[in-house]
């Protein structure tokens, strides 16, 4: 983040995007991607199923980044090219990790605006992170196959159809 944001006051005319994978995905790095100094804008995959600052302070249970996005509408079905991939790992169980084959795949675009909550270890020290995120999920995949799903989340607006395809763009 602070590599692009240094490339970006070299070129103020130019929208940067940083697009990264789940590797990415740590707080600090969202909470610092979302300063009021921003000269940058970010894609990142998200690997964690964070907890969202919830809106009703009396709730025991607490909101997390799957369920709110699944609960969003489905914006859009365009077909994508799925690269087929082999295992890493032989061992390996997550979905992410398993073979897949090359194919084309209908897929469901959601998207909403979330309040991430900073992590307990870190409360009090990073604030609460407001951003959008993007939920691309294959609605048919083949048999034994693993389904495509992307949760990304991003400093980019979301306000159109327009805008959340660019999202999804500049990731795929």
């Amino acid at each position: 983040m602070q590599s692009v944001r240094a490339e970006a006051a070299r070129c103020p005319g130019t929208q940067l995007v940083l697009v990264a994978d789940s590797e990415s995905d740590i707080y600090d790095v969202l909470a610092e991607g979302m300063e009021a100094r921003r000269t940058a804008d970010w894609i990142i995959r998200s690997c964690q199923d964070r907890a969202l600052v919830d809106d009703l302070e009396d709730r025991d249970v607490l909101d997390y980044l799957r369920e709110e996005v699944l609960a969003a509408p489905v914006l859009e079905r365009p077909t994508i090219t799925v690269r087929g991939r082999t295992a890493k790992v032989a061992c390996e169980e997550r979905g992410r990790r398993q073979p897949r084959l090359s194919r084309q795949g209908v897929v469901a675009v959601r998207a909403v605006t979330v309040t991430l909550r900073a992590p307990e270890r870190r409360a009090g020290q990073l604030a609460e992170v407001t951003g959008n995120a993007v939920l691309v999920t294959e609605v048919d995949p083949p048999e034994g196959d693993v389904a495509v799903e992307w949760l990304l989340l991003t400093s980019l607006p979301i306000d159109t159809v327009e805008q959340v395809r660019l999202v999804t763009q500049y990731y795929n």
